[in-house]
């Protein structure tokens, strides 16, 4: 890739499903900080890189599954990293043709105490009849140690910069020994979600202390309706 002097260390890959084409949005890691390098594939055995789209410091960037009045949305997770201190927010962007952004503007600031107070990330938004449903993660800092925990926020069909649910409490939280302990600890970290809409479910795919993949499933409903209350 023409990226490589920032690509050290593929992590934390976005994937989202446009049209008949898989879209992959991941940081390349690089020495000012992560940016945002988009790739897409249509049979999972090769993939055509694209370009990058976000400049650095830029984690964990999500594009929505559709167009929205015309523009490609995304949401990005822009932080500040210094030696004393890491802070991350969620942002939204817009883009014509998925390469060339703009109007950026804040959305989500980190909240706490849960699901943290410290910094927040997304994942891919779900699409409900309600409002678009996107996972986040939360980090909440004590005297004892770090902890990451999921949470949800509801945003608008029509206007997705508009916040209408936000959870204040988490849906999951490090509990089980393979959350509390391993390669980072205290960690739950979500990767995507998938909606089954028949059966009123969401299942959500998370790391767990960076060193296994695990799966959480949970009402879908619920989940929505609980961002509404808790606003």
């Amino acid at each position: 890739a023409p990226y490589n002097t920032i690509d050290w260390w593929c992590i934390d890959p976005r994937v989202t499903k446009i049209d008949n084409m898989y879209y992959i949005v991941r940081p390349g890691q690089g020495p000012t900080g992560p940016a945002a390098l988009l790739e897409r594939t249509k049979d999972w055995k090769t993939r055509e890189f694209l370009s990058c789209i976000a400049l650095p410091p830029n984690r964990v960037p999500c594009l929505f599954p559709e167009k929205i009045g015309g523009r490609y949305y995304r949401l990005d997770r822009p932080y500040l990293a210094t030696a004393e201190e890491e802070r991350g927010s969620i942002w939204l962007s817009a883009s014509p043709d998925l390469l060339y952004w703009g109007d950026h503007r804040p959305l989500v600031e980190p909240y706490g105490p849960f699901p943290g107070s410290y910094k927040i990330g997304p994942t891919t938004p779900v699409k409900t009849d309600e409002g678009w449903l996107v996972i986040i993660h939360g980090v909440l800092r004590s005297c004892a140690d770090s902890r990451y925990s999921l949470s949800a926020i509801l945003l608008d069909l029509e206007d997705p910069s508009r916040v209408i649910g936000k959870m204040r409490s988490w849906i999951l939280t490090p509990d089980a020994p393979y959350e509390l302990s391993g390669h980072v600890s205290n960690v739950v970290f979500a990767c995507g979600a998938i909606p089954d809409y028949e059966i009123d479910r969401i299942r959500v795919y998370y790391g767990a202390a960076d060193t296994t993949i695990c799966l959480a499933s949970g009402s879908l409903s619920e989940l929505v309706e609980a961002c509404r209350k808790q606003l």
